[in-house]
């Protein structure tokens, strides 16, 4: 096992009951240079040291293995610089005593944007009742189709895992609530910065009531398991751009296309 590995697994272990499978997420922000041939030159993780320096490597190590589309300017390729978003994810399994890493999202924020909401996403979804009682939260990724005005014309739930406290069998209930919840208010924004029949995802977030989630570090996470929906599967097979959109509405860079696919979530 990698030694990075064996840091992971540490760094999962305090204060988490002992099950077969558990899973974590965690965001981290950082910066990465990108060369004139699409690779990746040089990467920063600013405040991660909570990982272990072995972790912090092993993920430092799968970033510069990324290819993109070079960065032109004037028509010539540049070196270019961008900060970066990430949300890892892990899986624990204490019966084989492995852990299984990830990079489930990179977003690269276009510093000349506003981070205020925009005007056509202003309708904030209904936080479901029961998820409020049991001190559960969300968070779901949202794929929508648009038109050319930016109406979404068909929204799905591309991934979703619950926070908060263990939802127990109510898990698959709750969760339908929150994806209820998220399309029915998804359906009322305005998406802009796709073409006609294009693609957005975007992540939405809610945190419980008297739940304050770290600031820094792993956080338990209960994934619930979501059909794709035709139109979805064949867009994404299709190879369909997709517009990747921050919680705020803010888009990523228009300059930076990552070639590399990010991995595949693997729930246990």
């Amino acid at each position: 096992m990698k030694l990075w590995m064996v840091g992971l697994l540490l760094a999962l272990a305090g204060g988490v009951q002992a099950t077969d499978t558990a899973r974590f997420t965690a965001e981290v922000q950082g910066r990465l240079t990108i060369g004139t041939e699409g690779q990746v030159l040089d990467v920063q993780l600013d405040d991660a040291d909570w990982m272990g320096e072995p972790v912090v490597e092993g993920y430092k190590q799968k970033i510069r293995g990324w290819r993109f589309e070079p960065v032109l300017e004037n028509g010539e390729p540049v070196n270019a610089s961008s900060p970066m978003r990430l949300r890892l994810a892990a899986v624990r399994n204490d019966v084989e005593k492995t852990a299984y890493f990830a990079i489930e999202q990179a977003w690269f924020p276009d510093p000349e944007q506003s981070r205020a909401l925009p005007e056509g996403m202003n309708r904030h979804p209904v936080y479901p009742a029961d998820a409020v009682r049991n001190g559960v939260g969300a968070v779901v990724v949202l794929v929508a189709r648009v038109d050319g005005e930016g109406e979404p014309q068909d929204v799905a739930v591309e991934y979703l895992h619950l926070t908060g406290r263990d939802p127990g069998n109510q898990g698959r209930r709750l969760a339908a609530q929150f994806a209820n919840a998220s399309k029915a208010a998804a359906r009322r924004w305005r998406l802009e910065g796709a073409d006609a029949d294009g693609l957005v995802r975007i992540p939405v977030k809610y945190t419980p009531p008297a739940f304050s989630p770290p600031r820094a570090g792993w956080e338990r996470v209960y994934p619930v398991a979501q059909e794709t929906p035709a139109w979805l599967g064949k867009a994404l097979e299709g190879e369909a751009q997709v517009v990747e959109l921050a919680s705020n509405g803010t888009r990523a860079s228009s300059k930076l296309r990552l070639l590399t696919p990010l991995d595949p979530r693997r729930d246990g």
